[in-house]
């Protein structure tokens, strides 16, 4: 175009302008590309479309697929910052390669739509997923057994027979003596009931003497019949509770006057 115009002269040329869609797929990634997963628990990926501008790009539809030992198919639609994550299980070990795609459309200057640079037509990530056998738990620790204990002897000697009667001097012995092995000690109780009646204004007791040894003596005087019982327990001295336990022994005799 050529004007005339004071103070100068001037040349114009009619100008256009172009614009380019930012709301098409430029570029989809898939996240994280590799991951270790055990066996019956949960992996997951995250598919993202962005445009030319590295911007997400909301409610686009991507294609997942998966090869493997779990083959799958999915429809995938991102959310408004332009991913979407998807999560599975797997029952066995092994390898998995997830895939996803989105068909590219732009505009080209004349505004008429073009394909992808892909000759498929399409722009697509790819991540892989590896399942592993979860581990073999140890086994459990087989525990020690204990040091079979034995049990503490109890030695009595010359045990008396019930029923049995007071000698002339009121007493009677019941047991010779008592005793253990030399790893263990020995605790002796005796008791003594009246069974019988007692004669009026008579003095009456009942007395009981175990010796060093265990002898085991009983004086009454004043009781018909007595009941005399004795309880014998065997204990292990100190240091020796790993290999002997302890044990009991009980005896009871009708005494009669």
């Amino acid at each position: 175009m050529y004007g005339f115009a004071a103070p100068a002269d001037s040349y114009g040329f009619p100008a256009g302008a172009r614009y380019v869609a930012l709301r098409e797929v430029a570029d989809v990634t898939l996240t994280p590309s590799t991951q270790t997963a055990m066996v019956n628990t949960q992996a997951c990926v995250t598919a993202t479309a962005t445009n030319g501008n590295g911007t997400g790009l909301p409610d686009v539809k991507l294609s997942l697929s998966a090869t493997g030992v779990n083959p799958l198919e999915a429809t995938l639609t991102t959310d408004a910052q332009g991913e979407a994550k998807y999560c599975y299980t797997s029952s066995q070990p092994g390898t998995d390669k997830l895939t996803v795609s989105n068909s590219k459309v732009s505009v080209t200057s004349d505004g008429q739509n073009s394909a992808s640079a892909d000759s498929d037509g399409q722009y697509s990530a790819s991540a892989t997923v590896e399942w592993q056998a979860a581990p073999t738990p140890p086994p459990t620790p087989t525990p020690t057994p204990e040091p079979e204990r034995k049990v503490l002897p109890i030695k009595t000697k010359k045990v008396a027979t019930s029923p049995v009667s007071l000698g002339r001097d009121d007493k009677v012995v019941l047991v010779k003596s008592i005793g253990t092995n030399q790893q263990g000690e020995i605790a002796v109780r005796a008791f003594c009931r009246p069974m019988g009646t007692a004669a009026a204004g008579e003095v009456r007791f009942c007395d009981i003497t175990v010796s060093e040894k265990g002898k085991v003596t009983v004086r009454s005087t004043g009781y018909d019949t007595l009941k005399v019982t004795v309880r014998v327990r065997a204990t292990p001295k100190p240091g020796n509770s790993d290999t002997w336990r302890a044990s009991s022994w009980r005896n009871t005799w009708k005494v009669r006057a």
